[in-house]
């Protein structure tokens, strides 16, 4: 970047794509004069005030490191990962979190580390006190764990994997932001746990659930309690036995979501799920004590989260990698893809 012609350099969390490289050739700066270690070098856009200031915009791999001017409020889109953007809300203090890993916002490592930097970028804004999860795709919320990450798996990769999912899950559900679920579609397993570590859940369509017994997948202890906890301790084992995966009107009646963002629902007006959760948030962040009474109604189980990590990691590890659970992984694999 030592470069006379170069004055500044921006760092955003842009990739550098194939259709920039016809775009680059048309400015005056140079093209790409490097790419190592996932760093490239490339053309910054202009605007009208920065006309005549040569810049090179860096662009970092995967994770990103945004320069970004705080504000109160939250005026436009910020905080891009490559595969979570953070957008403005209609409520002042509130954001919205979206998931963008297409087609089916499936967890894997690096999809686990975006949203743990997202969420701790954000708890440390003072201008941010709420957070509604929702999701680039109209059909599907989160369908859960991906399942490249757990057939066939190396070792290292799936501990790492585990240590991911389950820190993310605990510093979601330990938050000291108040977060809401909009799911506009369907939210099996890792997409019904990330509905169940937020403080509210509203949903419009789909189907939801901890459907993984029916891998004969038994889900550990803290899944199986963070559902107990929303429904009640004997509902929730018939619904985890039963592998229950229900619609939205059962999940109201049940009590694993709040409310249910259509025209049918008794007394809920005719409104999108994000604008739901983003009032329902806009109350919760008015109350004075509301920090630490989640903080203390959830210490308890957020240290055992923690102090179990690394024996529920090597459970984890232990059953996905058996000869048994890789046949079953190997034959839900293939009939999804007969479903295509």
């Amino acid at each position: 970047i030592e470069d006379k012609t170069i004055q500044s350099c921006v760092l955003t969390p842009q990739l550098w794509k194939p259709d920039q490289q016809q775009q680059s050739t048309q400015s005056s700066v140079p093209p790409p004069a490097c790419s190592h270690f996932g760093l490239t070098l490339v053309p910054y856009p202009q605007s009208p005030e920065t006309t005549d200031i040569p810049t090179m915009t860096l662009r970092l791999g995967l994770r990103t490191i945004s320069l970004l001017t705080r504000r109160t409020g939250v005026t436009k889109p910020r905080r891009w990962a490559s595969s979570v953007a953070v957008r403005p809300s209609s409520v002042e203090g509130v954001v919205r979190l979206e998931l963008a890993r297409p087609p089916a916002n499936t967890f894997t490592v690096e999809f686990f580390q975006d949203l743990e930097n997202t969420l701790k970028d954000l708890e440390h804004d003072p201008a941010v006190q709420g957070v509604v999860f929702t999701s680039s795709s109209s059909t599907i919320f989160c369908a859960g764990i991906d399942l490249t990450e757990l057939v066939d798996p190396d070792k290292e990769r799936l501990e790492l994997f585990w240590r991911s999912m389950q820190g993310f899950f605990t510093n979601l559900f330990a938050t000291k932001l108040a977060t809401a679920a909009a799911i506009d579609g369907h939210a099996p397993g890792g997409g019904c746990i990330l509905a169940l570590a937020c403080d509210h859940r509203v949903m419009s369509r789909g189907s939801i659930g901890l459907n993984e017994a029916a891998l004969g997948l038994p889900p550990p202890w803290w899944i199986s309690d963070m559902l107990c906890r929303v429904v009640g301790e004997a509902r929730g084992e018939q619904m985890l036995q039963n592998a229950s995966y229900i619609d939205e009107v059962k999940a109201l009646d049940v009590g694993l979501i709040d409310v249910i963002a259509s025209a049918h629902a008794s007394k809920t007006p005719d409104m999108p799920s994000v604008d739901i959760a983003e009032k329902r948030l806009e109350k919760l962040i008015r109350v004075p004590g509301r920090v630490g009474v989640k903080a203390e109604r959830r210490e308890r189980f957020v240290l055992g989260m923690r102090d179990r990590l690394e024996k529920d990691t090597d459970g984890f590890v232990a059953t996905i990698t058996s000869h048994a659970m890789q046949d079953e992984l190997l034959r839900y694999s293939a009939s999804l893809k007969g479903r295509r």
